[in-house]
């Protein structure tokens, strides 16, 4: 089903793909950044000592780690038949929790990274919850 076309019906698998998607392009861009300051700072490994890298070494390593086990959860919710409202909540706030961290983080804005760290870790717990409300209900 193409999610561009108006009044189209798109079932919670497709919803999933777009939140992928989305999120492989965050890590990406995290990536990049990365690699962007690197170079700047001739340093090749580690962070050589620039809070910048360090920062930016840190935004994408912290998204390694919570982007894929919730996106493993989003793929399970659709395969159990769950709503694609359900998808869409929680892969919007998976998104928009590892957008906010990137900031935060970033800037260093402690409201923006507590913001995002909050948003992502009680998306795990709700992907957690609809998987066992699928199974068991």
């Amino acid at each position: 089903m193409n999610l561009l076309v108006p009044g189209a019906e798109v079932d919670s698998l497709e919803a999933v793909g777009l939140y992928i998607a989305i999120n492989l392009v965050l890590l990406v861009w995290f990536g990049l950044r990365v690699v962007v300051r690197r170079r700047g700072s001739k340093t090749s490994l580690g962070d050589g000592g620039h809070e910048d890298l360090e920062r930016a070494i840190r935004v994408h390593g912290n998204a390694s780690e919570n982007i894929p086990p919730i996106l493993v959860g989003l793929v399970a919710v659709a395969l159990l038949s769950g709503p694609v409202w359900m998808v869409h909540v929680l892969g919007g706030q998976l998104t928009l929790g590892r957008i906010f961290h990137a900031v935060g983080l970033s800037q260093g804005t402690l409201i923006f990274r507590q913001m995002g760290m909050l948003l992502t870790w009680t998306c795990f717990l709700l992907t957690a919850a609809a998987l066992v409300h699928l199974i068991f209900v």
